[in-house]
């Protein structure tokens, strides 16, 4: 791979894949290619009809990322996964719509409340 910019974003999808997304979703698997009108994320198989976009990049481009993915997730759930930019700030991030944010929250909730019942 000559591009050293696409070579970061590639190890960084694949470490994307098997430290973040596999613990939730097993059968997870990284699209290698763009698929035009059909990109419906940098993942697929077994993510939930989530939209997932991972992104390593020097500087963060979020208005133009969250643009890009929202059209490809259309009424689905989506979240581009980043890491650290330049400023080197430590660890990966998750962005995602607050809404979704609350209803997952919401969710979690109601599953502890069960579990402790149990």
């Amino acid at each position: 791979m000559a591009n050293p910019s696409k070579k970061k974003g590639t190890e960084y999808e694949v470490f994307v894949l098997e430290k973040i997304l596999r613990p939730i979703w097993p059968h997870a698997v990284r699209v290698s290619n763009t698929l035009g009108r059909n990109d419906r994320g940098d993942f697929f198989s077994g993510t939930d009809s989530w939209v997932v976009e991972a992104k390593k990049w020097d500087a963060w481009a979020l208005p133009a990322w969250i643009r890009v993915v929202r059209k490809k997730a259309g009424s689905r759930p989506w979240c581009i996964i980043t890491a650290q930019d330049r400023r080197k700030l430590p660890g990966d991030y998750v962005v995602m719509p607050a809404q979704q944010w609350s209803d997952m929250m919401r969710e979690l909730s109601v599953l502890r409340a069960l579990t402790r019942k149990v």
